[in-house]
C-alpha cells in the first residue's frame, strides 16, 4: 500500500516475553539492533506516530497538566485504527515543569517508534512500569533549577536558598552530566570527603551539604525519577559540640595570626581586627561603608538595615583599630566605598562576597596548622570578650558591647573563660 506507513510481522507476545522485550529495549536504550524474533505470523502496518503534549494555544503551565499520550495507527482490516498511548505521562506530581514532561514524552515516543519498528503495538504490552522509568535518565544539571524552583516556591528563606545553590553547583560541577540514576554512595562520598578538604569544610559544613543532597534526591524520588536515595549510605562526621566550636585563642596566639595576615592577606587582617575590637557581627562588617566611620569622634554606626536585632546604634573605635583604618587610607575613600569590596580588597563600589573572608581566615588557619583544631571565624569574637573579662569588663558591659538581648547570650561566649584562668587562690579558713 503506498504511503501507508512501514510493515513488520507480529503476533501478541506472552507475558514473559513481554518481560524479555522491555529489558532489551531498556539495556540497549532503543538502540538495539538484535530484536527477538518472535513476532512472524501476522503484517503490521502503522503510521503517523507522534506526541500529543496539549493544545499550542496555552501557556506551558497548562498544558502541563493536560493529557498527553502518543498517538499512532494501525492498518488493522483494511481501516487505519487510531491508537493512544500514556504510560503514566499524566502521573500527577510526576513532572514538576513543562520541559521534564516533553524530555520524558520525546522518550516514549521514541520508545514506541522503536517497539512499532520491531512488529509489537505498545497496546498489547502489559508494560512494566520500573523498567520502562529506567530508560528515562534526567541529569544532575537537569534536575538542580527544578529542585530550586521547588524550594523557593514553599517559602524557604532566601539565605537557605542561597546555601542549597552554593552546595549544589560545587555538586554539578563534579557530577553534572551523571544520570542521578547513575550516582552510587561511594562516588558521592568520595567526593564530598575532597570537596571538605579543598574548601578547608568543618565537620558542621560538610554534614549540611549530605543533608542538602539527601533532600535533593528525596525531591527526586517524590517525582518518580529516583528509586533510593544514594545519600542514606555516606556516613557523617562528628559533630562539633557546643564546647568545641569557637574556640577561642590565647592571646600569643592570636597575635601570630595576625601577624601571618598582615604579611599574606591585609583584608582578612583587617577584618578579623573589626570583629575583636568592635564585636559587630561578621554580617554587619561586609556591609559597612567609609560613610560609617566618624574617625574623629572614635565611633562606629550600625544602620538598622544591616543590624541583625534592626536597632540602629553607635559602637566606640579605640585608637588601635583608628590606625589601622588610616593606614590602610579611609580618609582618602569616598563615603559610599565599602570598606571590604569584591574580589577581596579593600574599599570598592561593591561588598565583599558572603563567604569570602571565612573562607580566607580558614585557609589561613590550615597554613598555620591550626584546622580541625575548634577555631574559627567566629573564636576572634569569644576571644575578644574573654580578653575584655579579663580585663576588668564586667559582664553587663560586655553585653552591652555585643549588643547582646540577655546576660545567657553573652556568658555563652566567656563558657571557655576556665581554660585562660589559673586557680592558685587558697580556701578560707572556717
Amino acid at each position: 500500500m503506498e504511503n501507508a506507513g512501514f510493515k513488520t510481522q507480529i503476533k501478541q507476545p506472552t507475558e514473559v516475553q513481554t518481560k524479555r522485550i522491555i529489558s532489551k529495549l531498556v539495556a540497549d536504550k532503543l538502540r538495539t539492533s538484535v530484536f527477538p524474533s518472535i513476532f512472524a505470523e501476522m503484517t503490521l502496518e502503522f503510521k503517523n506516530v507522534r506526541l500529543k503534549n496539549g493544545s499550542k494555544d496555552l501557556p506551558e503551565n497548562e498544558r502541563l497538566q493536560q493529557d498527553w499520550y502518543i498517538e499512532y495507527y494501525i492498518l488493522e482490516h483494511d481501516r487505519w485504527k487510531r491508537y493512544k498511548y500514556r504510560h503514566d505521562l499524566n502521573r500527577v506530581n510526576k513532572f514538576k515543569t513543562y520541559n521534564e514532561k516533553l524530555h520524558y514524552g520525546n522518550i516514549l515516543l521514541e520508545i514506541v517508534e522503536d517497539l512499532l519498528s520491531k512488529g509489537t503495538p505498545p497496546h498489547l504490552i502489559k508494560t512494566d512500569t520500573s523498567l520502562l522509568n529506567g530508560v528515562v535518565k534526567f541529569t544532575v544539571t537537569e534536575k538542580i533549577p527544578a529542585y530550586l524552583a521547588h524550594k523557593t516556591s514553599i517559602g524557604t528563606r532566601p539565605k537557605s536558598i542561597s546555601s542549597y545553590s552554593s552546595k549544589l553547583n560545587f555538586f554539578e560541577l563534579k557530577f553534572g552530566q551523571t544520570p542521578v540514576s547513575d550516582l552510587t554512595s561511594e562516588s558521592i562520598e568520595k567526593w564530598l570527603h575532597q570537596i571538605a578538604e579543598n574548601k578547608s569544610w568543618t565537620n558542621t559544613t560538610y554534614n549540611q551539604t549530605r543533608i542538602i543532597l539527601y533532600n535533593f534526591f528525596e525531591y527526586l524520588i517524590s517525582f518518580g525519577n529516583l528509586e533510593n536515595n544514594p545519600i542514606q549510605k555516606v556516613r557523617t562526621r562528628k559533630k562539633v559540640t557546643s564546647s568545641e566550636a569557637h574556640k577561642p585563642f590565647s592571646q600569643e596566639l592570636f597575635k601570630n595570626i595576625l601577624d601571618y595576615l598582615d604579611k599574606n592577606d591585609e583584608t582578612t587582617a583587617l577584618f578579623a581586627r573589626m570583629i575583636y575590637h568592635t564585636c559587630a557581627r561578621p554580617k554587619e562588617i561586609r556591609q559597612l561603608k567609609v560613610g560609617n566611620f566618624d574617625l574623629d569622634k572614635k565611633t562606629l554606626f550600625i544602620p538598622e538595615t544591616i543590624s541583625k536585632n534592626k536597632r540602629a546604634s553607635y559602637l566606640l573605635l579605640n585608637d588601635d583599630i583608628i590606625n589601622h583604618l588610616k593606614k590602610h587610607g579611609i580618609k582618602d575613600e569616598p563615603k559610599t566605598k565599602f570598606i571590604f569590596a569584591a574580589r577581596g580588597k579593600l574599599f570598592g563600589d561593591s561588598q565583599i562576597g558572603e563567604n569570602t573572608i571565612y573562607e580566607r581566615f580558614i585557609s589561613a588557619l590550615k597554613n598555620l596548622k591550626l584546622d580541625n583544631s575548634g577555631y574559627t571565624l567566629y573564636s576572634v569574637k569569644h576571644t575578644s570578650n574573654i580578653i575584655r573579662y579579663q580585663n576588668g569588663w564586667t559582664v553587663a558591659q560586655i553585653m552591652k558591647a555585643n549588643r547582646h538581648a540577655s546576660i545567657t547570650e553573652t556568658e555563652n561566649y566567656l563558657r571557655r573563660l576556665g581554660e585562660f584562668i589559673e586557680m592558685n587562690q587558697s580556701i578560707p579558713n572556717l
